[in-house]
């Protein structure tokens, strides 16, 4: 089960560290490149010293990769907990509601209502938007 938000800034200080891991990430990988591509391109040229100085940078590199991928796996087990009912996806707010998605839409541009910012999923797939509880029984009570 993945944890469940108290609030907006749990949940905005979980996609800034997945942001963060993603460039941690691609920096290493392309160090990675770079050192494999040095040592390729420059083997015989190369003393022992050399070799083994790469060597120990590719090393370090790839515990650094495996480090980062393990903080990936952790911060992905941390994905709302959808079923607990902290949050309502967009279809479940209109459900709740009684509402057609156009007026949940204008809703939001008259700052009714306040959606979290719009979670991404795995692998750079389109996330939902998603409201707290909270603001939904809110605002069911001031429009009944």
């Amino acid at each position: 089960m993945g944890e469940k938000f108290e609030n907006i800034n749990e949940l905005e200080d979980l996609l800034d560290d997945k942001k963060w891991l993603e460039k941690r990430k691609n920096k290493a990988e392309n160090a990675l490149l770079k050192l494999s591509d040095s040592l390729i391109n420059n083997f015989e040229l190369m003393n022992l010293e050399e070799k083994k100085s790469i060597r120990t940078k590719m090393k370090k590199v790839i515990e650094l990769l495996e480090y980062l991928e393990q903080k990936e796996d952790e911060i992905l087990d941390e994905e709302i907990d959808y079923d607990s009912k902290k949050y309502y996806t967009r279809q479940e707010a209109i459900e709740e509601l009684d509402i057609s998605l156009s007026t949940l839409i204008r809703w939001e541009k008259e700052g009714e209502i306040k959606p979290l910012e719009s979670t991404k999923g795995k692998k750079g797939k389109k996330g939902k938007v998603l409201y707290p509880k909270k603001e939904i029984m809110k605002v069911k009570e001031i429009k009944k």
